[in-house]
């Protein structure tokens, strides 16, 4: 995936998912708490990525998903 940032950013998380052998990692943000001064409009579209380490020294991002809020 291509990195996609521009502000506002937003990190749901600093934890460390391990894909497992399959390659797959799950995560659900609680949108009870999100960090400080961040708010949801409605009709706001946010876009989600998931950085990971490929095999080796490297990084890269997954694809984004776009999420309009209703």
């Amino acid at each position: 995936g291509v990195l996609c940032l521009a502000p506002p950013l937003v990190r749901f998380s600093g934890a460390v998912l391990n894909s497992g052998p399959f390659g797959v990692v799950e995560f659900s943000p609680s949108l009870a708490a999100l960090p400080q001064n961040t708010t949801i409009a409605v009709g706001e579209t946010w876009h989600f990525q998931l950085w990971h380490r490929d095999v080796g020294a490297t990084s890269n991002f997954s694809d984004a998903v776009a999420i309009t809020w209703e």
